[in-house]
Formats: C-alpha cells, sequence, structure tokens
C-alpha cells in the first residue's frame, strides 16, 4: 500500500473495497459490505477509522482535475495522480496528497486488521468457507469414477 510503484486505486467512499483487496481476500461475502457478516464488520471498523481523504486533499484533486466528481476516490500509478476525465497530474503536490492518501490508508487497514471483532469475523469465515470445501470433496469422493 505504502509503495510508490504501480497502480494504486483508494476509494474514500467505501474503503471496505480497499481493505478487502489489502487483505487479499476473495471471499464473496467480503466482496460487498452485507447486514450481518464479516462485511457488515469490517465497514464498520473502516467508518469509525475517519476519511481516507480529508476535505482539503479532496478539494486539491478536484481543482487539479478540472473539478467534477474528482475527490472521492484516487487512482495514481507511480505517485501520479490519474483522474477520472483521463488527465494526469503530476506535481510535487500531489505527489504529497497521494503519498499522505496511500500512508493513511494503509494505516487505516493494519488498525482494521488488528481489531478483536474483524479477526473474529474473519476467523469465522475462513471456518465457514474451510467446512463448505470439506463437504464439497467428501461429495466428489463418494462420485463414482472420482476414486482412481
Amino acid at each position: 500500500m505504502t509503495s510508490r510503484s504501480g497502480t494504486i486505486r483508494i476509494v474514500a467512499a467505501s474503503g471496505l473495497a480497499l481493505a478487502v483487496a489489502a487483505m487479499g481476500l476473495a471471499s464473496p461475502s467480503l466482496a460487498k459490505p452485507d447486514h450481518n457478516g464479516v462485511g457488515r464488520v469490517v465497514a464498520e471498523a473502516i467508518e469509525r477509522e475517519g476519511p481516507m481523504i480529508t476535505d482539503a486533499e479532496r478539494a486539491t484533486i478536484r481543482a487539479k482535475c478540472g473539478g467534477g466528481e474528482e475527490g472521492d476516490s484516487i487512482t495514481s500509478r507511480d505517485g501520479v495522480l490519474i483522474c477520472k476525465n483521463g488527465r494526469r497530474v503530476d506535481d510535487p503536490e500531489v505527489r504529497a496528497i497521494v503519498a499522505r492518501v496511500g500512508d493513511r490508508a494503509a494505516a487505516h487497514v493494519a488498525s482494521v486488521m488488528a481489531r478483536p471483532q474483524v479477526r473474529q469475523a474473519l476467523s469465522g469465515e475462513a471456518l465457514r468457507a474451510a467446512r463448505a470445501a470439506l463437504r464439497d470433496a467428501s461429495r466428489e469422493i463418494g462420485r463414482p469414477g472420482t476414486n482412481e
């Protein structure tokens, strides 16, 4: 997350996507917030962390990109801001914003992942996924022609 190489996308409005990507989780139940499961727990924890992009940073991004809906999320490549309209902005102020937002997002994810309720929810999700895989494997083993 703090790497300045490669493409980084940070979504301020829904930090859940960021957290899921940063955690490297691919479970369908983690792909979107839900009302009862791990997605809800993660989304609530991220909300408690506060904004990933400050109002001042958002205003600067909008001004540099030419207005519009800019600033609710940012995409950067090697520290260069890539605006939604396709404009690329590379100046010291933008590089500083991209670095700060990237570091803030990484800190958010680390803090969220350290929360006991998040760890517990993720452990439960992993256990459910493992049980489902074992059920599927057991069914497959019991089918004719699968025992060679």
